[in-house]
């Protein structure tokens, strides 16, 4: 009998249901003290949490009940780690950079089978974080994670609101990958109005070519410290768009759909920001922003844009 992404969706999605009031209790009291930085990181996040459930009731007539009310469990139920990691657990590569990465169970349909719960690499920082850990292990979908690189996200160099907005791209996956599962949609969601809402003439491009591109669009000047910029950011956009034009790569085009989103509730004008310098522009508007500009479709860009699942409003960038 030949097995079906739909019949494999829906057994997952039987068993995700009945297990759903058996979570574990993430109320249980500690008798240890709170680290300062464990309950600020812990604010930030419901402030993050708060946005997106509000933004998902607004939009519930693009979803149905039962996607609406499983994505808000599984929001409710996301936790901080606290960590000294340095590497994505998923395979990426060490970045200094590297602020958060979200810890939540990814279903692989391709594979007929459910990844389980990374190991980390680096060392969970406090009884919080070492008990957030473990109850993410347990149960990997219904206990998501956002795993906060402390010495990268105290850094001086970024605010509480770029902070919030860091948090809000972890949980932007994970309110996805909950919908993929209950979805009727599965793993095509987003797929074809991200694909639609991303320029056509750079597949097959060579870095070189993608350089020139960009240096005669406006986005770099023509000079070493700016080719080097653009090679960077190529180095971080052209796989996430080779994949996602070429194969319809489903992380590929949940990192894409996430950066289309920030556009979208950003209420800047695309047709202002096409041909701006690169790096003004995610001085002034955030990286998200500014990485998803030069790789989107010229005309029609925000009919294309709005079809792609809307997420969370601004987050509010009061501290409490």
């Amino acid at each position: 009998m030949k097995v079906t992404e739909r019949k494999i969706r829906a057994l997952v999605r039987n068993i995700l249901l009945e297990q759903s009031e058996d979570w574990i209790d993430d109320d249980s009291e500690d008798d240890e003290k709170e680290v300062s930085s464990y309950k600020k990181y812990t604010d930030l996040l419901k402030i993050a949490v708060a946005a997106e459930k509000a933004n998902l009731s607004s939009i519930k007539g693009k979803l149905t009940q039962k996607e609406l009310e499983f994505a808000v469990k599984v929001l409710d139920n996301t936790k901080t780690i606290i960590s000294d990691e340095t590497k994505d657990p998923a395979g990426g590569l060490s970045n200094p950079e590297e602020h958060t990465f979200a810890y939540v169970l990814h279903i692989g349909f391709d594979k007929q089978q459910a990844i389980k719960g990374f190991e980390m690499t680096g060392t969970p920082d406090g009884p919080e974080s070492k008990r957030n850990y473990e109850d993410y292990k347990k149960k990997p979908f219904q206990n998501p994670r956002v795993v906060i690189i402390k010495k990268n996200f105290d850094s001086r160099n970024i605010t509480d609101k770029q902070r919030k907005e860091i948090l809000r791209h972890e949980l932007n996956h994970i309110r996805n990958n909950a919908i993929k599962v209950v979805s009727e949609k599965g793993t095509e969601l987003n797929k074809a109005e991200v694909i639609a809402s991303l320029r056509d003439d750079l597949v097959g491009k060579s870095e070189k070519e993608y350089i020139e591109t960009f240096i005669d669009e406006g986005y770099f000047k023509d000079d070493r410290i700016s080719v080097s910029n653009a090679k960077n950011y190529i180095n971080l956009i052209k796989p996430l768009y080779d994949r996602a034009t070429e194969e319809g790569h489903e992380t590929s085009i949940d990192e894409l759909a996430v950066r289309i989103n920030s556009l979208k509730y950003s209420g800047l004008d695309y047709s202002d920001l096409r041909g701006k310098p690169f790096n003004s522009m995610q001085n002034k508007h955030g990286y998200e922003i500014a990485q998803i500009i030069p790789i989107l479709t010229k005309t029609n860009t925000k009919q294309m844009m709005d079809k792609v699942v809307k997420v969370a409003q601004e987050i509010d960038t009061k501290s409490g």
